[in-house]
Order: C-alpha cells, then sequence, then structure tokens
C-alpha cells in the first residue's frame, strides 16, 4: 500500500533534484519514482521506529540467527538505497544531455 506521506516526499524532491518527468519514456518515469519511494520508505520506517523505541532492532536483524549477517545485511540495503538515490539524479542529467539528433554511427 502506498503511504500518501512518501508519495508526497518523492515528487517534490523529484521535482527538485530532476523537474518534471514528463520528457522520459513512462518506464524509466516509474523506475525514477520507485527507486525514490523505496529511498523514502526506508528513511521513514527507521526514522519513525527509532524515535519510538530507543533499543529498536531493524527488522534485516531480527530474521538473521547471526546478528551480524543481519546488521550486513541492513546496511547493504541502506547502502544501496543511498547509491540509486543519489545516483539517479546524475543518470537522468546525463540521458537528457544526449544529442537526440545524432545518427547512431557517432556514438561510441
Amino acid at each position: 500500500m502506498l503511504k500518501k506521506e512518501v508519495l508526497e516526499m518523492c515528487e517534490n524532491a523529484i521535482r527538485k533534484n530532476m523537474g518534471s518527468l514528463y520528457d522520459l519514456p513512462y518506464e524509466l518515469a516509474n523506475t525514477v519514482a520507485n527507486v525514490y519511494y523505496r529511498y523514502f520508505q526506508h528513511a521513514i520506517e527507521v526514522m519513525k521506529q527509532s524515535a519510538n523505541n530507543p533499543g529498536w532492532i531493524p527488522k534485516e536483524i531480527e530474521r538473521e540467527k547471526d546478528m551480524r549477517a543481519g546488521l550486513s545485511s541492513f546496511l547493504d540495503d541502506t547502502a544501496r538505497l543511498n547509491s540509486d538515490f543519489e545516483a539517479v539524479p546524475k543518470f537522468i542529467e546525463e540521458l537528457r544531455g544526449i544529442d537526440k539528433h545524432q545518427g547512431v554511427e557517432g556514438r561510441c
């Protein structure tokens, strides 16, 4: 289920970081929106859980028998979400910078 709070954060951040996505193919714009949604959903979940419960343990840690494996999984997920979030605006900027009128033979 989509959370209105997360959707609003995504919309504002996408608009701020990349402007409108209407110039992009639907599939690409949807992928960008999904990356932002997962990032903000994760961030909000971590902030809410840790603010209300100082002893909060991420669900990835709770699922593992080995606490180190669970912590590693949580940190890997968080790092991937952060990396994707930071990379998307640069990727979209580069795509928008491609000369659409240049022939295929001129590209490497």
